[in-house]
C-alpha cells in the first residue's frame, strides 16, 4: 500500500467516524426535542390545543357565577349573570391563558396514569378550605 493510498484510507476512516458522532448527536437532540414536547403535554392543564378549542368559560366566586360563551361567529357572549356581548379582547385572552396554562408542580401521590391523588388533608397545602369551587 502505497503512501498516498494509506492516508486516503485514513481520511476515510476519519469522515466514517465524524458521520456517526454526528448521527449520534442528532439522535440524541432528537430524543431531547421528543421529552421536551411530551413533557409540554404533560404540564398543560386543560387538554386543548389552542384557545380556539375554548367554547364556553365558567367562572364561580363570591360575587357569583360567570358564563361566557364563544359564539359560531367565533366571538364571545357573555351568558350568566346576563345575556350581552362580550368584550372581544377581554374574552380571547382569557381563553388563550386558560389554553397555556401549565402547572408547576403536583401535590400528593402520583398515579401511574398521570396526575396525582390529592392528600387528604388540603390544609398543608393551603388549599382548606377552597377559594374557588
Amino acid at each position: 500500500m502505497t503512501f498516498v493510498q494509506k492516508r486516503l484510507v485514513g481520511l476515510g476512516v476519519l469522515v466514517l467516524a465524524a458521520g456517526l458522532g454526528a448521527l449520534a448527536i442528532y439522535g440524541q437532540q432528537e430524543k431531547l426535542r421528543q421529552d421536551d414536547a411530551e413533557k409540554k403535554v404533560e404540564e398543560k392543564v386543560l387538554r386543548v390545543a389552542s384557545a380556539n378549542d375554548i367554547a364556553q368559560v365558567a367562572l364561580q366566586s363570591a360575587k357569583g357565577r360567570f358564563v361566557m360563551a364563544r359564539q359560531d361567529s367565533g366571538g364571545w357572549r357573555l351568558v350568566e349573570p346576563i345575556a350581552t356581548a362580550a368584550d372581544e379582547v377581554t374574552a380571547n385572552a382569557l381563553a388563550r391563558y386558560l389554553a397555556e396554562l401549565r402547572r408547576t408542580r403536583l401535590v400528593g401521590e402520583p398515579r401511574p396514569e398521570g396526575g396525582a391523588t390529592p392528600p387528604p388533608d388540603t390544609g398543608i397545602c393551603g388549599l382548606s378550605p377552597p377559594r374557588f369551587g
